[in-house]
């Protein structure tokens, strides 16, 4: 109950800091703290950045293959800047961006812990700043726990395969999905 009444609280505060400025590192990391408070995790409390990450997929925009890059700790900041980056992109389509950000976010795993919690409030917040969703409505929970093993492979594998256009395909069938399944519950 706690984790339900923390998530509601830390996407509350997503949404009144969009009014304020754009998306940012230190705003997902404010976005974990409250989502991690008063919760009893596995690994103690509520984290910081990580100062050591596995990968990142390289991507300067959208490039036609990627490539996945053990990342050293020199890269860090450079790779933390190329996400912020991604958080701003204006030129992306608002999904493509979306999925982007997401797998980015993940992948790097820039804290311990509730990446992928942060990562979905992430995708509302991200669809709510470009206009898309007038609120937060959509859940790709319930499509990446249908399709856990997939899920895995493509933040596994296919930055090091190369295979974005397969994650972007994954990730708008998702939405398609999940979008669906919203709008049949909210007529019943």
């Amino acid at each position: 109950m706690k984790q339900i009444e923390n998530y509601g609280e830390a996407l509350t505060y997503g949404i009144e800091q969009l009014k304020e400025g754009p998306i940012s590192l230190p705003l997902l990391q404010k976005v974990q703290h409250l989502l991690e408070q008063d919760i009893n995790l596995p690994y103690g409390g509520p984290r910081s950045l990580r100062i050591n990450l596995r990968i990142i997929p390289f991507s300067e925009s959208l490039p036609s293959n990627t490539h996945a890059q053990p990342l050293s700790q020199e890269s860090l900041s450079e790779s933390l800047e190329k996400l912020q980056l991604l958080f701003q992109d204006k030129v992306l389509p608002p999904l493509i961006q979306s999925a982007l950000c997401y797998s980015h976010f993940v992948t790097l795993a820039p804290s311990s812990g509730m990446n992928p919690h942060v990562g979905r409030l992430l995708l509302n917040l991200l669809l709510m700043d470009r206009k898309v969703l007038p609120f937060p409505m959509l859940s790709l929970s319930p499509y990446f726990e249908a399709t856990r093993e997939t899920y895995d492979w493509h933040l596994d594998n296919s930055p090091m395969e190369g295979s974005l256009a397969e994650w972007l395909i994954y990730f708008i069938n998702g939405v398609a999905v999940q979008a669906e399944d919203t709008l049949d519950r909210s007529l019943k």
